[in-house]
């Protein structure tokens, strides 16, 4: 199958590594001019810092296999974070269950593991998508690029991943 994917943050990209295992085409649609969606670094003249997406975990056995193959990788390290509680301007520690839950880092920033992810996939940056039109029984996609100045037509796609 011929498949688009708008949006190549972590799901996206995940997703995308999935279906082109199954044999399938697939063509990623990212609006911005990097990949990683809310998993973004930024640099400046002190360094990289991470600004989205501080953390994340892993909630089902699939994921927390594939963050564990991640982790073997190096493209992602556990993280034990001093975590404290606001409420009402008072400071109170978290209930024992939120100490509890594993969370990871991307390696060396949370932009670094869709840089990762993306190695090898079709991924069409500065590319918005603006509109789905089902035609014959495909799907094509109205894209708009800052590089381009009219709209374009891309597909015609069996499937599309928003």
């Amino acid at each position: 199958m011929q498949i688009a994917i708008i949006g190549a943050g972590l799901s996206g990209l995940c997703c995308a590594g999935q279906l082109e295992a199954q044999g399938h085409t697939v063509v990623l649609y990212e609006k911005n001019a990097a990949v990683s969606g809310r998993m973004s670094t930024r640099q400046n003249e002190l360094g990289g810092f991470d600004h989205g997406a501080q953390y994340f975990t892993a909630g089902t056995v699939l994921f927390r296999n594939a963050v564990a193959d991640w982790a073997r990788f190096g493209w992602a390290a556990a993280w034990t974070p001093r975590l404290a509680v606001l409420e009402h301007g008072h400071t109170t520690a978290p209930s024992a269950a939120a100490r509890r839950k594993q969370r990871w880092v991307a390696q060396p920033g949370m932009h670094s593991l869709g840089v990762h992810l993306a190695a090898g996939l079709r991924v069409r940056m500065e590319q918005l998508v603006r509109r789905l039109e089902r035609v014959d029984g495909g799907w094509l996609l109205t894209v708009e690029s800052a590089t381009v100045p009219l709209a374009a037509t891309a597909g015609p796609y069996d499937a599309v991943v928003v």
